[in-house]
């Protein structure tokens, strides 16, 4: 017995960490990437390179997405989720209802993210939460390590702050919906019902106006990526990029699951002719920079 054990342990353990390439998806500006920047946009439009996929990203996207479904299906039965809904026996269809019960058959319906879709802007909003005093908030799951929900100082992240910054103005410029602020979820993927934190902020109209320049400015650099054809365009591209510093691209942008091809290089003398090489069309690969990752979040 011990030897197929052992065996077993050193197939699981050898498949475990294997990585593979996939084919990219296809670049476009979606809330959940954001900060935006146009200089990783342009490097990836010129050098489609493989993504590295491993089972630990395969493994937290999909606890992600499972986490995601059943919260709300679970909180649509307290009647206070507004989203669109789907009946699973009967294909009836609702949008924007706090029911989650479909008037045509009794069943139970299935939660349909609110869209986003303003220009060439697009997004998907996890939860839009009517309070006992009428209020409308917009809510984000994020799963993440237990560490990371209990003991971390850092919460929220930067990056999750504007994304869900965006979500509140951009919601209430397409729907005409006042949103009241927004709140972050913090949950632990092996026990969302026991460990979660919420972070969140009231959000006043001028803060809603400023980040909405900030997000259609950005669907503005989407657009001027999209045309540049001249390495003469280069450096305009370059001035536009996100990050003024490795520090602040740390703290405020780094994912262990969507690190930036560039970060290595960016602020350094590299830059400018790595990228006149991709646009060259020659395919460059840039070594990663080795960082530790205590908790992480999707």
């Amino acid at each position: 017995m011990k030897d197929v054990l052992k065996e077993v342990s050193g197939y699981l353990k050898t498949n475990l960490e294997r990585t593979f390439e996939t084919t990219p998806r296809p670049l476009t500006l979606r809330v959940s990437g954001f900060p935006y920047c146009p200089l990783k946009h342009l490097f990836y439009r010129y050098n489609p390179t493989l993504d590295e996929v491993s089972f630990d990203s395969v493994y937290y996207t999909t606890v992600g997405t499972i986490t995601h479904s059943a919260l709300q299906r679970w909180l649509g039965f307290g009647g206070q989720i507004l989203g669109d809904w789907h009946c699973l026996s009967c294909a009836n269809k609702t949008k924007m209802s706090f029911s989650n019960v479909c008037k045509k058959c009794g069943s139970e319906m299935m939660y349909d993210e609110i869209v986003i879709r303003l220009g060439n802007i697009s997004g998907h909003i996890d939860c839009v939460y009517r309070d006992k005093k009428g209020r409308y908030w917009v809510i984000d799951y994020k799963t993440s390590s237990v560490y990371a929900v209990t003991q971390g100082d850092s919460l929220p992240y930067h990056h999750n702050t504007v994304q869900i910054k965006s979500y509140c103005a951009l919601l209430e410029k397409q729907y005409g919906i006042k949103v009241e602020g927004w709140i972050l979820i913090y949950l632990a993927r092996d026990s969302p019902r026991m460990v979660h934190k919420p972070v969140g902020k009231l959000m006043k109209m001028s803060e809603k106006r400023a980040i909405l320049t900030h997000v259609f400015e950005w669907g503005r650099q989407f657009s001027r990526v999209l045309k540049v054809t001249r390495k003469e365009e280069l450096q305009e591209i370059i001035d536009m990029k996100a990050c003024d510093s490795y520090d602040t691209y740390m703290k405020h942008y780094h994912s262990p699951f969507s690190e930036c091809p560039l970060s290595p290089i960016c602020f350094s003398k590299r830059l400018r002719p790595t990228m006149l090489s991709v646009m060259d069309g020659k395919t460059v690969k840039i070594e990663k920079k080795k960082s530790i990752v205590v908790g992480n979040t999707l």
